[in-house]
């Protein structure tokens, strides 16, 4: 097996989400190519990739009927963004046309996100979005490993950028964690969270923060302080200057990191994993209200049919009084 091989291996054993999507963008370049991945011309077909590429890839999987939402086809452009900064970072391919179109900010019309995405929804063969379901664990867990990241060490936040995406990363765990709104997060006060008490208040509740989140808090609380970021209102969420968050979710930069780490804007499917998670805890639904700030109707949409559901609504039914009765 070449290096190109053994990247994919590795690739594919961090992030089995995008399997599929790998299998499906290389079995295109062999059709195309007429070559395969053990073949030594690859590495020079890989060098030469860029967003045209990639899009008449897309194209192709479309016409074959294996992209057939606007959903899956941007999983799709997601995996294939994630593995060409996955093999920037681990391989001896330095070099890629891709490369430079990735870096781009996704808002900017030349960068490979935007014209993905303007292909994505101009195409008429891929399904209008569905209404958003809750957030999967798999990608849960990739969500999860991104905002670790950011908040490795506060080394990374002595710029502007790496502080947003810190507070970013704080506010999408407690989001994934507790259920709580944006509207709820962007109104978080710094009186409302205590670090010797490893707790945060929320909806008059005080909930424990899990080991390694409250020691994520405790130095970003401890970093605020040290570098004198406050803001006069109290609220938690700021710029490096202490301007809070605004009522628009772009104000925060989640949006636009969720579309170029994993292709959705959206934060409704993570709200709603939290949400649910809450609800299979056992927290009953006028509770989850106050906790999180989220309306009935979000609510409602948050109990997740499966088998494990059924077999927990069913142990729970023969507690009822007189239940043999019956």
């Amino acid at each position: 097996m070449n290096e190109l091989g053994e990247i994919n291996n590795q690739f594919i054993k961090k992030y089995r989400y995008y399997e599929n999507d790998i299998h499906n963008f290389f079995d295109y370049l062999s059709k195309k190519y007429n070559t395969s991945i053990d073949n030594s011309n690859i590495l020079l077909i890989i060098r030469g990739i860029d967003t045209d590429e990639i899009k008449h890839s897309l194209q192709y999987l479309v016409e074959e009927g294996r992209y057939k939402s606007e959903e899956t086809a941007k999983k799709y452009v997601n995996a294939i963004g994630c593995y060409f900064d996955f093999l920037k970072s681990n391989s001896a391919i330095k070099k890629c046309n891709l490369y430079d179109e990735l870096e781009k900010n996704a808002r900017r019309e030349e960068s490979y996100i935007a014209r993905m995405m303007y292909y994505i929804e101009q195409c008429n063969e891929l399904e209008p979005k569905k209404p958003l379901n809750i957030m999967d664990e798999d990608m849960v867990k990739m969500l999860l490993e991104w905002c670790n990241k950011q908040l490795e060490s506060d080394e990374y936040w002595n710029d502007e950028r790496g502080y947003k995406r810190a507070c970013a990363a704080l506010c999408i765990k407690m989001m994934l964690l507790y259920g709580i709104t944006y509207r709820r997060a962007r109104n978080l006060k710094c009186h409302q969270i205590y670090i010797q008490d490893n707790e945060i208040e929320l909806g008059g509740f005080c909930l424990r923060f899990p080991a390694y989140l409250g020691r994520q808090m405790e130095r970003f609380m401890k970093y605020k302080e040290k570098n004198s970021i406050y803001n006069d209102e109290g609220y938690l969420f700021t710029d490096r200057n202490g301007k809070a968050w605004t009522g628009n979710t772009s104000s925060s930069g989640i949006p636009n990191y969720l579309q170029s780490q994993f292709g959705i804007t959206d934060l409704t499917g993570i709200i709603k994993y939290g949400i649910s998670q809450l609800l299979l805890a056992g927290v009953n639904d006028h509770i989850v209200k106050v906790l999180t700030g989220a309306s009935e109707d979000l609510i409602s949409g948050c109990i997740p049919k499966t088998e494990h559901t059924n077999r927990e609504i069913n142990n729970k039914l023969v507690t009822v009084n007189l239940y043999y009765k019956f």
